[in-house]
């Protein structure tokens, strides 16, 4: 009984997830000089009692306002998809603080659940990073906990439009004659009848060549665990 006992140990803990630590949550507003503020919601490894707080229209088991937990802490930040909000993956912010990061989802000003102005324009496609740019700007110089932030360790995540917006941020260079090409040759194409049906530009000739608002401080790499999690013996 005696040697089985550390193999019974082992199963326990192997099997038994340790406790997580608490989610600080809190909601802030970044200057904008070429707009509107944008809307900031920032989840955090923290301590202290957990209690049920909205954001948009989710509920979630949160610390608010509470204290950083750590220091030398990663980054990221959420771009949602069009027509979103800084709520649109508070499940996905929570987790990777319940890991560890910071992390920063931003409400883009034109392109969100309230106000649709920007979307199916240039603007938007435009605008976008550099919003992005702005959020990690104040995260990492003006935020009233960014000596807990690591300089170097920023990541991004993004959906839909906010993964264009994630690719551009890290250095992507759209080409965006291809847009033109495809909704020439399909123009029932869903990403065509989307433009029209808003009235957009991004299918008019361009006059110019876009400047994109590329930041370095994103690093361009895909994060992957070192190998495959496994679950009951099968790659899920």
């Amino acid at each position: 009984m005696r040697k089985k006992l550390p193999f019974l140990l082992w199963l326990v803990t192997a099997f038994i997830r340790p406790a997580l630590s608490a989610v600080g949550f809190e909601q802030i507003s970044v200057p904008d000089p070429q707009g509107k503020n944008l809307s900031v919601a920032v989840w955090y490894p923290s301590v202290g009692k957990s209690v049920s707080v909205a954001v948009g229209p989710f509920q979630q088991v949160v610390v608010p306002n509470g204290v950083v937990s750590g220091t030398a802490l990663p980054l990221i930040l959420i771009s949602h998809g069009t027509a979103g909000s800084a709520a649109s993956h508070y499940d996905t912010a929570l987790a990777l603080a319940e890991e560890g990061f910071v992390v920063a989802a931003l409400t883009h000003t034109g392109d969100n659940y309230m106000d649709q102005s920007y979307v199916g324009n240039r603007r938007d496609l435009l605008d976008r990073p550099r919003q992005a740019s702005l959020v990690l700007s104040f995260m990492l110089e003006t935020w009233s906990h960014h000596e807990r932030l690591q300089v170097g360790r920023v990541g991004m995540f993004g959906f839909s439009l906010g993964g264009f917006t994630t690719l551009v941020e890290s250095g992507g260079v759209p080409e965006l004659n291809r847009m033109l090409q495809l909704c020439s040759a399909r123009p029932n194409a869903p990403e065509c009848r989307f433009v029209r049906e808003r009235n957009g530009d991004q299918l008019s000739p361009e006059n110019v060549t876009p400047v994109w608002d590329h930041d370095p401080r994103v690093e361009p790499r895909l994060w992957l665990p070192p190998q495959p999690v496994t679950y009951l013996g099968q790659v899920p």
